[in-house]
Order: structure tokens, then C-alpha cells, then sequence
């Protein structure tokens, strides 16, 4: 009797190997009933404060949009990028956003796909010729935010003489205070402080150091709930989304050309 019996063990093992592969075994896995999200605080237009003090912007509308399409409840936190940071990796939230992607934080974070590409310039003081680039930094204090990647980028071209503020904000708040001649920061909310603190005309910016990219990360190894943040939002449609951009960047006005 034991032998027919053992004529249907392996082509049930290998029945069994195949829902693995096909992904259905792991379909009946639940999903988590909320998330705690953090995020810049200060990263006009995808995030950065209203008049009242709450937060606002394209990644929360986004987001927002996400716990509509999942309906998982989502938690936003928005702070320093250095505390954001560490309190990522203390455990105290599920997903990070508006995060590079640097050697270094691959040792702690996996990350979802680029969705979008961010210009990272030198700005300087406009009476100031010559910067072009990393190398043309010698014998410059460099302002930057505390847990940005422009640090390592800079270490890496051996640019040591860095003054470290806790957000884009406060950089520019010190350029118009004439307390840093030369900062590096990402373009967007650069020139939206730029223009918030009319010094506009005051400074210039060079090509390009990089052109990093936005992600959302977890901890590594938790890829599971990578893969509902991933299928969230390509929930979101092209239309969806569009809107939300249109709203923060704004549209041209008729008869521009």
C-alpha cells in the first residue's frame, strides 16, 4: 500500500513549488491596517508647511491618494531630515520618503523605484566667479543640510569645509543673513526659498553636481511591505496624479506660449 502512495508525493511537491513561484500562495498574506510615513519638513513643493503649521504638498496629496486606493490608513511625519533619518532607522516608522539613494543607506534601507529626478547644484553668492563645480569648492565654507547625501558627494571630491544646518530653509535664511556665500542644496525648494526670501537676484547656481532621485525605503528586509507601497501607488492614475502636480506647480496662463 505504501508504494501508489508514494507515486503522488513528488508531483505534489512540485504543484506546491509552483504556487510559490506564481506568487498565489502569498496573495492570502494580510496587509498592514495603517503605516507610519516620514518625510523632509522642509521640501517645497512635494513637502514643507502651511501658514497654520501643518503640512502640505504634493507628496502629501499623493499619499493621501495611496490610503484612498489601499485603504490603509496612512500616519504622515514630517521633520529635520537628519531626526527623520534616525528615527527610521530606530524602528519608529514603517516607510521614509524623499530619501536618496546613497551607498550607505543601502546598508539599512531597500527601496522602491525613482519617481522622481531632483537637480543638485552649488549656489553662490552672485559676486563670486568661478564656481563651476566640486573642485572650484576649495577654500570655501559649503553650507548644507545635516543628513543630506550632497555630504557624502562632497566628501567623495574631498570638499571637508562643510556648516551644517537642520533644513533647506534654514541655508537660505543664513544666505539672505549673508552668514553663507556658498550652499549646497536641491534645486526645487532652493529656488521656492530663494524667491519666499526675495534674494533671488542675489545668487547663481551651476550645472548640476548630480541629479539624484526620490524614493520610498523601508528597513531592510522588510520587502513585503515595500511591495504594498509599490502596489499602492500604481494605483494612482496618470490623471490623478498630474492633477496633484498641477495644483503645487501651478499652470500657464492662457495665451502662453
Amino acid at each position: 500500500m505504501e508504494e501508489p502512495r508514494s507515486r503522488f508525493r513528488l508531483p505534489l511537491i512540485l504543484a506546491g513549488a509552483l504556487l510559490l513561484l506564481d506568487g498565489s500562495v502569498f496573495a492570502e498574506q494580510p496587509r498592514p491596517q495603517s503605516i507610519r510615513v516620514v518625510m523632509d519638513n522642509h521640501y517645497p513643493p512635494f513637502v514643507f508647511h502651511d501658514g497654520a503649521g501643518g503640512i502640505q504638498g504634493i507628496l502629501i496629496d499623493q499619499w493621501r491618494l495611496w490610503e484612498q486606493k489601499t485603504g490603509i490608513k496612512v500616519e504622515i511625519h514630517a521633520m529635520d531630515w537628519s531626526q527623520a533619518l534616525q528615527r527610521m532607522r530606530a524602528g519608529e516608522f514603517e516607510v521614509i520618503d524623499t530619501i536618496f539613494k546613497t551607498d550607505e543607506r543601502l546598508k539599512y534601507f531597500d527601496y522602491s523605484r525613482p519617481y522622481q529626478k531632483i537637480e543638485v547644484p552649488i549656489f553662490f553668492d552672485r559676486e563670486i566667479a568661478g564656481i563651476t563645480d566640486a573642485k572650484s569648492l576649495t577654500g570655501f565654507v559649503v553650507g548644507v543640510k545635516a543628513g543630506d547625501a550632497a555630504i557624502d558627494l562632497l566628501r567623495q571630491k574631498r570638499v571637508e569645509n562643510l556648516l551644517l544646518f537642520d533644513s533647506f530653509e534654514a541655508i537660505l535664511q543664513a544666505a539672505k543673513e549673508r552668514r553663507v556665500a556658498v550652499f549646497v542644496v536641491d534645486k526645487p525648494p532652493a529656488l521656492y526659498y530663494l524667491y519666499k526670501l526675495g534674494i533671488q537676484d542675489l545668487f547663481r547656481h551651476s550645472a548640476p553636481l548630480k541629479v539624484g532621485e526620490f524614493h520610498r525605503a523601508v528597513v531592510r528586509g522588510n520587502t513585503g511591505l515595500l511591495q504594498v507601497v509599490e502596489a499602492g501607488f500604481a494605483k494612482l492614475s496618470r490623471s490623478e496624479l498630474q492633477a496633484i502636480e498641477d495644483k503645487w506647480y501651478g499652470v500657464e496662463s492662457f495665451g502662453a506660449r
